[in-house]
C-alpha cells in the first residue's frame, strides 16, 4: 500500500459525498475546549451563522505525518504509524458521513485547517451527557436513554459497529436530545452496503495505540460487536448513576 499523505486522504474522502467546508468553517477561541492524544476540539462557526465543533488532526501530529512520509520508506514502523492517523481519519469520516439520524451528531464535513484535518460537526450545547445529568437535575432521563437506543439501532441497521459507548461521547443538542458523537472506534459487520473503494478503507485497522484495551493488533477483529453495543448501553446507564 502507497504511503498516504493529507491530500491523498482528502481526496479519498470527498469521493464519499463528504463536503469539504474548508472555505465556509472559521475556528474560534485561542485554546481548544478539549485535547486528547491526537486531536483538539475548537469551537467555530460555519458561514459564520452556525455553530460548530472542529475536531481538528493536531498540527504536531500532521506535522510528524508530513515529515515521516517523506522520509522514511514503505515498511517502517515510524511511516506505519503515522498512516494509521491519517486511515484512521479517513474511516471515521466515511462511517460517520452515512449514520444520518436525529440522535447521531451531523458531520457537516471535513476542512483544511492549520496545515492539518478537521472534522466539522454541529455544535452542541449541552456537553457529555454526565455532565448535563449533573447541571439539569430535571432532565428527562428515560427520553435521552431512549435517544441512546435508537442512534444505535440506526447504526446497527446500517451494520455499523458504534464500539465506543460511554457518557463522554454521547452529547447532547441545544434541545436536551442525546447524540452518538464520536465513530473513533465504530466498524462494520458483513453485509454492510458500501462501495468498493470505501469497503476497503473501512478496512484499514483500528489502531491499539487509541485503546488498546479495545482494540487488538493489524490483522485481527476488533473485539466490538453489535452485542458489545447493547451491553455498552446498559453500562452507560450503571455509569450516569441511573440505575
Amino acid at each position: 500500500m502507497n504511503p498516504l499523505d493529507i491530500s491523498d486522504a482528502l481526496t479519498r474522502i470527498l469521493a464519499s459525498n463528504i463536503r469539504d467546508v474548508t472555505s465556509e468553517v472559521q475556528l474560534l477561541g485561542d485554546l481548544p475546549v478539549a485535547v486528547t492524544h491526537d486531536y483538539s476540539i475548537w469551537p467555530g462557526k460555519l458561514k459564520e451563522s452556525t455553530d460548530v465543533a472542529i475536531k481538528l488532526l493536531r498540527p504536531a501530529r500532521t506535522t510528524q505525518i508530513q515529515r515521516v512520509t517523506s522520509q522514511f520508506q514503505t515498511g517502517s514502523p515510524i511511516l506505519k504509524s503515522c498512516q494509521d492517523l491519517l486511515r484512521e481519519f479517513v474511516r471515521e469520516a466515511i462511517l460517520w458521513s452515512r449514520a444520518t439520524h436525529h440522535n447521531v451528531v451531523p458531520l457537516l464535513g471535513v476542512a483544511r485547517l492549520d496545515n492539518s484535518v478537521a472534522f466539522v460537526s454541529l455544535g452542541m450545547h449541552g456537553g457529555a451527557l454526565a455532565v448535563y445529568l449533573a447541571l439539569n437535575q430535571d432532565a428527562h432521563v428515560e427520553q435521552l436513554f431512549t435517544d441512546v437506543a435508537c442512534g444505535l439501532a440506526h447504526l446497527h441497521t446500517l451494520g455499523i459497529v458504534y464500539g465506543i459507548l460511554r457518557s463522554s461521547t454521547v452529547l447532547v443538542s441545544d434541545t436536551g436530545r442525546a447524540c452518538l458523537s464520536s465513530f473513533l472506534l465504530a466498524h462494520t459487520q458483513m453485509g454492510s452496503e458500501f462501495s468498493p473503494a470505501e469497503s476497503e478503507m473501512l478496512q484499514w485497522r483500528i489502531s491499539a495505540h487509541v485503546y488498546p484495551e479495545e482494540a487488538h493488533v493489524e490483522g485481527q477483529r476488533t473485539t466490538t460487536s453489535l452485542g458489545s453495543d447493547v451491553f455498552a448501553f446498559g453500562t452507560l446507564i450503571m455509569e450516569v448513576g441511573y440505575v
